[in-house]
């Protein structure tokens, strides 16, 4: 094949590409995002419902899963015989902070392997010359610092935040990503990359889901892409204050259990979530319910 040949293949599989990144483009401005607001310290929960794109888990799915952890854990200790058969019968769970409400990074894995997802830590080698070069060839990443996590999500072929502190999604762009990743690192921020089942290059994440016309509370949790485009992008170098665990005032908490309720039929008032999620956290016997309100 001549050089002309080449070439000429070369522009049509290039125009190829950029038409076919045009459609997702243009699909993708139909579309609405799904992001839940900050409800008492479920950040965990929310970070995950954001960046699937939908209301998957709750905060008794999440202890349970904590619980689950534990106990295989407990049982190899164990069987290695180097736990007495009596320790730990009514210890808290390390996995879970009852005092924030936050759930460890194993919890979180666990909850993306149900459907098919690892994650893999940001300074791995395995990753880092990846993230050096093209950050945006990733699907989606999941922050940590203290006690929030939140998500950065591709959706339509652009990033999206879906930081539950945020009243609703906001765009990255592509060539500030990288920048953007880079700033929360150094201000203290864990970053993982969400990939497939056990560490595979690409992810399969579920898409944004219709939602249903005339749901009640359905405009608080769904944001139609054309909307979210109205908006400035997130500033790469100054990443918002939310980000560093900022409070949420009362009407944006209170804005956030209406979300959460437009997102589960079954969801309870802000008191009652938080008795039910104690009433999880509290493996030991000893853990009594404080009724006030905490934070993430």
């Amino acid at each position: 094949m001549d050089v002309s040949a080449v070439s000429a293949a070369a522009a049509i599989a290039a125009a190829a590409a950029i038409a076919a990144a045009a459609a997702i483009a243009a699909a993708a401005v139909s579309m609405a995002l799904y992001h839940e607001r900050q409800l008492s310290a479920l950040c965990g929960v929310h970070a995950l419902n954001n960046l699937l794109q939908g209301p998957h888990f709750g905060a008794g799915d999440l202890a349970d899963l904590a619980n689950r952890l534990d106990a295989a854990e407990k049982l190899l200790l164990r069987e290695a015989s180097t736990v007495p058969p009596e320790a730990g019968a009514a210890v808290e769970s390390h996995r879970i902070d009852t005092a924030t409400g936050n759930f460890g990074v194993e919890v979180l894995e666990a909850a993306l392997e149900q459907h098919g997802l690892s994650l893999v830590n940001a300074d791995q080698p395995a990753v880092v010359e990846a993230l050096a070069t093209m950050p945006e060839a990733e699907e989606a990443y999941l922050c940590h610092r203290g006690s929030h996590w939140f998500g950065l999500r591709k959706v339509g072929g652009m990033w999206w935040c879906g930081d539950s502190k945020l009243a609703r999604p906001a765009r990255i762009e592509d060539d500030s990503l990288g920048t953007f990743l880079s700033v929360l690192r150094s201000q203290g921020h864990t970053v993982y990359v969400v990939r497939g089942a056990a560490g595979e290059a690409q992810a399969s994440l579920p898409l944004p889901q219709e939602p249903e016309q005339g749901a009640a509370g359905r405009e608080e949790v769904y944001h139609p892409i054309d909307y979210l485009l109205g908006a400035a992008p997130l500033d790469p170098s100054a990443p918002p204050p939310s980000f560093f665990g900022d409070e949420l005032g009362a009407d944006e908490d209170a804005a956030a259990a209406a979300a959460l309720a437009a997102a589960d039929a079954s969801a309870m008032d802000e008191s009652m979530l938080y008795a039910e999620m104690m009433a999880c956290l509290c493996i030991s016997a000893r853990c009594t319910h404080d009724s006030g309100h905490f934070s993430s």
